[in-house]
């Protein structure tokens, strides 16, 4: 009776008219775009994902868990994983340590295999952040090539560095190498360092992959890949993570390698796996 009443006292407010009718129109489009713009301001600049994992941090005879500062795991000697940073590596990990800014297993006189973490900054391009690398160790980025791996890895993007120009290791560099290793040797010439190597053609062989190394280093810089006796490359993670990483593979020098695969990664990936 009230509403009745109310039709008959303002009839106008009531009556759909074709200015109302585009009116609610516009309201009905607008609203959805002005609501995302809305959320878009002020919307936080970064999420984090926090990964919630309980593992005691003191050594796990039974399960073989193991606490590596700041906040990593080595599970059975085999795996490792990073919550905080998404990383991921396998190998024989059992004297795998973390000091200052870098993941090695030797020694820095005798040890070829590495992770660095390196701070990077998300303004620069890879390339860029590379190219600064090799200047800081004195290098020339203009003789090196910066090149983007194919890699199927969706959770980081891989770059390699290597010398433009060609890398030559000749015979006599060889002897001068053995020679360097072996001062109490009696090879004089060329010929009988080609002889020794008809018999060691495995040590002679290690000879001229470390002789090119040093080399590739020359030309280019020390992340050079393939420099001493592996493969070298950059990780730089897409989740807008503030470090980049330095990986250098042993590429097959006996037992010393201890670094199978280094990546990064997701929780999801990690619930994946059976550790």
């Amino acid at each position: 009776m009230h509403v009745e009443n109310m039709k008959k006292a303002h009839p106008y407010l009531f009556e759909v008219t074709a200015v109302s009718r585009y009116l609610a129109l516009l309201i009905f489009i607008l609203l959805p775009f002005l609501g995302g713009f809305v959320g878009y301001k002020n919307a936080p600049e970064k999420i984090v994902e926090v990964w919630n994992i309980e593992i005691s941090k003191v050594a796990d005879p039974e399960n073989k868990v193991r606490f590596i500062p700041p906040d990593g795991y080595v599970i059975n000697n085999e795996l490792f994983f990073s919550p905080s940073m998404g990383l991921l590596f396998r190998g024989r990990l059992d004297n795998i340590e973390f000091t200052g800014s870098s993941f090695a297993s030797c020694g820095e006189e005798d040890c070829f295999e590495h992770i660095s973490i390196l701070p990077y900054d998300l303004s620069e391009t890879p390339v860029e952040f590379i190219s600064k690398l090799i200047l800081a160790e004195g290098g020339n980025p203009s003789q090196c090539e910066i090149e983007e791996l194919k890699v199927t890895n969706p959770y980081s993007d891989n770059y390699a560095v290597s010398p433009r120009d060609e890398v030559i290791v000749t015979d006599q560099n060889l002897l001068e190498y053995h020679q360097s290793k072996y001062p109490d040797e009696p090879f004089i010439t060329l010929e009988d360092y080609r002889t020794f190597c008809k018999d060691n053609n495995l040590e002679c062989y290690w000879n001229e992959r470390v002789v090119m190394g040093k080399k590739s280093i020359e030309l280019c810089s020390k992340y050079s890949n393939g420099n001493f006796y592996g493969s070298s490359l950059f990780l730089f993670p897409i989740s807008g993570r503030t470090e980049a990483l330095f990986v250098h593979y042993d590429g097959g020098n006996g037992d010393a390698g201890t670094l199978d695969s280094v990546q990064y990664t997701s929780r999801d990936h990690l619930d994946s796996k059976p550790y």
